[in-house]
């Protein structure tokens, strides 16, 4: 048994096409568990569900891109309190963190760390826990910009 996806458009365009939400779920829980927004056939954003009323439910993820432009609001963000609070943000995490504010400075070590977790996004967050000696390399790296 396959559960039926609820396909809806969201009001919103892109190049002219309206997006789509569909809710996705089990099929034992025939229930959406996520709503995602799809383009061309490409799912751009995944939300998870809620199921508490007035519950926010924010992903670290979705915000980096703006997070990157204005990164003094990076560390007092509700997205960064709510991925600490679920575990999503390591000690390790911190650790880069601190060392690239004090090789480069409080805003570009900040903008730093936020490149890093969008090539954490892209290519998986195991490549961020990799040794200290290529942490520390990381920590050093000027410019900004990081291969992975």
């Amino acid at each position: 048994m396959r559960p039926r996806l609820a396909e809806q458009p969201l009001g919103a365009q892109c190049g002219g096409q309206d997006l789509l939400a569909l809710g996705c779920g089990s099929p034992e829980a025939m229930a959406p568990a996520s709503v995602e927004i799809w383009h061309q056939g490409r799912c751009v954003a995944r939300h998870a569900r809620s199921y508490e009323r007035h519950q926010e439910i924010l992903d670290l993820e979705h915000y980096l891109d703006v997070l990157e432009h204005k990164p003094d609001a990076f560390a007092g963000s509700k997205p960064l309190e709510q991925w600490r609070r679920a575990g999503r943000w390591p000690v390790s995490h911190d650790q880069y963190w601190q060392a690239l504010m004090e090789r480069h400075g409080r805003q570009q070590g900040t903008k730093a760390m936020i490149e890093l977790l969008q090539l954490g996004s892209r290519h998986g967050y195991d490549r961020l826990a990799q040794p200290s000696s290529r942490r520390s390399s990381w920590a050093a790296a000027t410019p900004l910009r990081f291969a992975m």
